[in-house]
């Protein structure tokens, strides 16, 4: 298990606090080797309460940390190189990554990856809570998805 930084434990005693009445009273959760100020009692409504707050801050915390996986493929399922949507100095990963991250829907994504020079154009094929997937077609009549993962 990983040590959790001085400000999840800031958030978590937080929690505690609001959520379970003798910890708000102590004011921490810092063991003090006495056994009347170290065994709370505490009501299990309260526990789950908190228990609850800290699991929906956990969750929130994990989506703000998540790199969104990004993926470029043909219609029939090849991979193709992110670097084929652009030529020489037109565009660059970082500019198309920062266009992706800064997107917070498809349309939004849609409209960013439009203010790049890119060599193809892309449209809004599907959406859903956890993939954003756009389709273009070349002037061949190639069709190819760039998917973003949420």
């Amino acid at each position: 298990m990983k040590k959790l930084s001085k400000k999840e434990l800031e958030n978590l005693v937080e929690i505690a606090k609001k959520h379970i009445y003798p910890v708000e009273v102590r004011g921490d959760l810092e063991t003090r080797d006495n056994d009347s100020e170290d065994f709370l009692d505490v009501s299990v409504w309260s526990i789950k309460a908190a228990l609850e707050a800290a699991y929906e801050l956990g969750i929130e915390s994990s989506q703000k940390n998540r790199k969104r996986k990004i993926s470029l493929q043909t219609s029939r399922g090849q991979e193709e190189a992110l670097s084929n949507l652009w030529y020489g100095n037109d565009c660059d990963i970082a500019r198309f990554t920062d266009a992706v991250e800064d997107s917070r829907n498809g349309k939004e994504l849609e409209r960013n990856l439009g203010k790049l020079n890119l060599l193809r154009k892309f449209r809004l094929d599907r959406e859903t809570d956890a993939m954003i997937r756009l389709r273009s077609q070349d002037t061949l009549g190639n069709v190819s998805y760039l998917t973003v993962t949420k």
